[in-house]
């Protein structure tokens, strides 16, 4: 906190992705390949907090910052079957701009 009502804060998110994805060769079988994968993610979003009164508090973000891993399994794939995706990126901006609203219990 900075001041009584105003303040800076983080906002931590992770978790699990699964995907399936399936798709239709063009072969003279016709074989469906289905693209498989799963894996995990996690970011953090920057943002300042105000209190108009003690346990109500108003926030804003305007992006984040973020991680995520996805391993992809394919059946029927003549150029190969498993590969790794990764992606870390920061999204700033006046698109990403997020308000949001938060009642505390304990303050």
């Amino acid at each position: 906190m900075l001041s009584e009502q105003f303040g800076i804060l983080g906002t931590l998110g992770a978790g699990y992705q699964n995907t399936f994805t399936p798709s239709y060769a063009s072969n003279l079988n016709n074989n469906i390949i289905e693209t498989k994968g799963n894996g995990f993610y996690a970011g953090i979003t920057p943002g300042v907090i105000f209190f108009p009164v003690p346990k109500f508090g108003i926030s804003a973000s305007i992006g984040s910052l973020g991680y995520d891993q996805l391993n992809q399994e394919r059946n029927n794939d003549p150029d190969g079957t498993e590969r790794k995706v990764s992606n870390f990126g920061a999204r700033f901006g006046l698109s990403e701009l997020l308000f949001g609203g938060t009642y505390y219990f304990g303050r």
